[in-house]
């Protein structure tokens, strides 16, 4: 967004001059000092505020003014001396609270205006500025653009976050080469078709839900990949729309690219298209909640006394009809509430669908446990919450704007007695409602893919309950939809939607469309079942017989050809580990007392780590982690909330435990490798947590033997920002080296990566040089406890940093553009690319030639280079290959002779 940017332009040559008149009577309105400026200060490098200043030319003419951020909320009255200079190029009036501007006008030689964040609603007095170039209008309460069609010199307008409605104003602007309006209340792309000036376009959030293909064609949305707003040498015209309702193509299409975008408009054009018209309902809460009985006064408003508590998952359907009596069928999911069942949940858990929080009124229950999975697994999916069982007791027992302000998803709370129906009412009314908002009620599918998703959902209904994925592409195939892309983003749709349940790539490649309820029962009886509880987790997979017996007639059946399947399923979501694929340990079972005594990991000799969760921690966490490390466990020391691994190359021990109600996951390691098993244990959890939508955490390392003093990651890469070598611990009265603590989260070539990352975020490392401060490296070199008064400030450096990061930026960016033209055409150059890019980041944080030299790539560059040479013809037909190419061979070339790589120096020049 364009905000605060002024537009340099070569000005004449300027004189200083006493302040005009009515410059000082601007600084008196707006409160504010404004300095004169010369042509000099918008060229220098120094870091000075463009803000508030004026500029004159040689005939002491003001020709630039721009006063923003005046930050008071009264209103502006007079600024109408600023009419008074005619020769006026540029004015920034940014973030000022004015309501009408048209006093200062006319203006016939502006070229620049900057009135964003302001209060105008009404800019026809921009027409009286004939030769006005770009304009920003952004965050003021515009509804209509229709004024500006007179001014045919504009190049630019930014109107982010107006009320405008449509782009009608386009059309007479005949040089208008940029357009962003993200933010604004666009619903249709047809007057596209009419422009051919436009060459760039930002319409992100909007309310646009159908994109023609005639305008994906003219943007070029299937010659490239889609989403990108900058331009380059390698694009002419850009459309962006994300963040939009789209329902024609669904941004799930979009998202996966070019080929698959093509492929969906060629199919609907052939076959025709019909909104999907589905969705699903997944109502969670705890086992005795009454989710089953308010579900049954919802479809049958009946309710039976005493309905048993579902094992596993119920699921049962609901049809509605739209305003325009259009059928609509929700799949609903009653979930099983009992603890041992939540680490089943996520193999169900979606975004996409509308969920249900069923609490029981007459019972403490913390609703936030259960929001906190929704919103880690579901994302920003919608919610209702439900207090239930209000036969007698109408007390409400959760402070609903606090937890409104908190999960902005809720979008209502409800009292309800499925015995005596109050509340229902209103509860179905809303829940009606918010169900037919699911996107997937009014995506447009091709109907080819409706006979796809019959024909599945034959397969698995039936006796069999699972569909080989061979057998579904031969489906998708047989249908016109042999697109390997499509066939999983069918499969993405029919899961979302609830109608079968597809995991993706799993260990066995086989059953991978299945009955959600066949697959969801099987895993149920085995971690639930009485035998797995009496066997405190461990059980072998000829107990299956056993745990998977039908209990009637009505009840699924398995045979042993399921088994690998099921086990291969419970091994992807961590919920057991096998070490010979017969024998389960299943985490969730074990028994709750360690054999270890907590006390072995205190004391001097043990550092303790501290994952401290913000609001949500699932036990599944811990046991996640457990199942994979099983196989490294200390003489079977593990427990239904923690383990003790061991790593045999250093010996060291650590023990990893929950504890759930402080809401920390605790990692107390001894022996020589400390902060080795940190790093791997760290990279675990990275993984884990990386599967939730919405899951924080912080870490911390104790600094005392009873973990009551602790010191933050984040705080120490904080001090390693504002240039501190010494962090103070209040509580212990006591300095310590920021180098040294932060050495023990991790290596200082992290700590130097991560520095970068941030700083280049935040903007504050030239994006160019990207040269770590010398005050950085001087913090992280000194790794001592004890705390001295002076640093070191001599370090060996043997190479010019900043001509390396030139290289590497460039390098990587070359190699990321060759990766994304050549897709998946050839895995073995794309592999060779992403190796570039991996070279190119660890000469990055390099300090001196030997910190390349001793990853080996003298010896990686050699094997790199003979791939992506031999596959220089095929990476010359796509579009700039062989220009991108030639770039990547000069990157590697300039870092080898950075780094004192002659051997690879001189194989690149054969092939410049």
């Amino acid at each position: 967004m364009m905000k605060n940017n002024l537009v340099n332009k070569k000005i004449k040559k300027s004189v200083k001059i006493d302040k005009p008149d009515e410059i000082l009577h601007l600084e008196k309105i707006f409160e504010t000092t404004i300095n004169e400026v010369d042509e000099h200060y918008f060229n220098t490098d120094a870091n000075l505020d463009l803000s508030n200043y004026f500029l004159v030319d040689v005939n002491n003419e003001i020709t630039a003014l721009s006063i923003v951020n005046r930050g008071h909320s009264e209103k502006i009255f007079d600024f109408s001396s600023i009419s008074k200079f005619d020769k006026l190029n540029s004015l920034n009036l940014t973030n000022n609270g004015i309501e009408d501007i048209s006093v200062i006008f006319p203006k016939p030689e502006l070229k620049y205006l900057y009135i964003g964040g302001n209060k105008l609603k009404d800019i026809s007095s921009l027409a009286q500025c004939p030769l006005l170039e770009i304009l920003t209008i952004w965050e003021n309460p515009i509804k209509n653009l229709d004024q500006l069609q007179f001014l045919n010199n504009l190049t630019s307008i930014y109107c982010q976050d107006t009320l405008i409605e449509d782009m009608n104003f386009i059309l007479p602007l005949k040089n208008l080469n940029y357009l962003n309006a993200t933010g604004c209340r666009i619903t249709n792309l047809d007057i596209l078709l009419k422009s051919d000036s436009l060459n760039i376009i930002n319409l992100s959030s909007n309310k646009i839900k159908k994109v023609p293909v005639e305008v994906a064609k003219k943007f070029n949305w299937f010659d490239r990949n889609l989403g990108i707003i900058e331009p380059s040498r390698r694009q002419r015209k850009t459309l962006s729309i994300r963040n939009n309702p789209l329902e024609y193509p669904p941004n799930s299409v979009i998202e996966l690219g070019k080929e698959t975008t093509r492929n969906y408009y060629e199919t609907a054009e052939k076959f025709g298209y019909e909104p999907l018209s589905e969705g699903r309902i997944i109502f969670i809460g705890d086992g005795s909640a009454g989710k089953s009985s308010l579900i049954e006064r919802i479809l049958n408003d009946t309710f039976e006394q005493g309905k048993c508590q579902t094992n596993g998952i119920f699921i049962d359907h609901w049809e509605l009809l739209n305003e325009d009596q259009r059928k609509l069928t929700f799949h609903i999911w009653d979930f099983g509430g009992q603890e041992i069942q939540h680490a089943v949940h996520k193999f169900f858990f979606t975004e996409g669908c509308l969920y249900v929080l069923v609490l029981d009124n007459r019972k403490e229950e913390e609703p936030e446990y259960w929001l906190q999975q929704i919103e880690s697994l579901g994302g920003n999916a919608s919610v209702l919450v439900v207090f239930n069982k209000q036969d007698d007791n109408v007390t409400e027992i959760a402070d609903r704007k606090f937890l409104k302000e908190k999960y902005p998803n809720i979008v209502g709370f409800y009292n309800t007695s499925c015995k005596t129906g109050l509340g229902i009412e209103d509860f179905k009314r809303d829940l009606e409602e918010n169900a037919m908002k699911l996107l997937t009620v009014d995506e447009l599918f091709p109907n080819n893919w409706f006979d796809i998703k019959k024909n599945i959902e034959e397969c698995t209904s039936g006796e069999q309950h699972y569909l080989d994925y061979k057998r579904f592409s031969e489906i998708c195939r047989n249908n016109n939809a042999g697109n390997e892309k499509t066939q999983k983003l069918l499969l993405k749709y029919f899961t979302t939607i609830g109608a079968v349940t597809w995991f993706g790539d799993t260990y066995l490649n086989f059953l991978h469309v299945l009955s959600p309820k066949w697959i969801s029962q099987g895993v149920y009886k085995i971690i639930t079942s009485k035998k797995t509880a009496k066997l405190f987790g461990i059980i072998n997979i000829k107990d299956f017989n056993e745990l998977l017996k039908p209990l009637n007639d009505k009840d699924y059946t398995y045979d042993e050809t399921h088994y690998g399947y099921i086990l291969s399923m419970m091994k992807k979501f961590d919920l057991c580990y096998t070490p010979d694929d017969k024998n389960l340990l299943i985490p969730s079972a074990f028994g709750k007392v360690p054999k270890v005594e907590y006390s072995e990991f205190r004391g001097e000799h043990v550092r303790t780590y501290i994952l401290q969760f913000k609001d949500y921690m699932p036990l599944a966490l811990i046991h996640r982690f457990t199942a994979k490390k099983l196989s490294d466990a200390y003489d079977n020391n593990y427990w239904y909330s923690g383990i003790v691994i061991l790593d045999k190359k250093s010996d060291s021990l650590a023990m990893v435990h929950a504890d759930k109600e402080a809401k920390r996951i605790y990692v107390r390691i001894k022996g020589e490798g400390k902060l080795g098993m940190w790093e791997h244990i760290r990279r675990e959890f990275q993984d884990i947590t990386s599967s939730y939508a919405q899951i924080s955490y912080t870490e911390l390392m104790s600094l005392d033997d009873k973990s009551e003093n602790t010191v933050g990651y984040e705080d120490l890469i904080s001090h390693i920002k504002a240039g501190k070598a010494t962090y103070f611990h209040s509580k212990l009265s006591r300095d310590f080296n920021v180098g040294y603590l932060i050495g023990m989260f991790e290596d200082r070539e992290s700590t130097l990566e991560r520095f970068k990352r941030v700083e280049l975020f935040e903007g504050k490392l030239d994006l160019q040089k990207q040269t770590v401060p010398q005050i950085v490296l001087n913090i992280l070199n000194t790794n001592s406890p004890t705390v001295n008064t002076q640093i070191n400030n001599s370090i060996t450096i043997d190479i010019d940093i900043k001509v390396v990061n030139n290289i590497s930026s460039n390098l990587k960016g070359e190699a990321d553009y060759l990766i994304q033209e050549l897709g998946a055409s050839n895995k073995e150059v794309t592999d060779a690319l992403r190796k570039v890019q991996e070279f190119a980041s660890d000469a990055k944080v390099a300090q001196n030639s030997g910190d390349v030299i001793e990853k080996g790539w003298g010896r990686k560059l050699k094997s790199i280079l003979k791939t992506l040479s031999s596959a220089g013809e095929q990476i010359k037909k796509v579009n700039d290959g062989g220009e991108a190419l030639k770039s990547v061979f000069k990157g590697i070339s300039g870092l080898a002779h950075q780094f004192n790589l002659q051997d690879i120096k001189n194989m690149v020049e054969q092939f410049l």
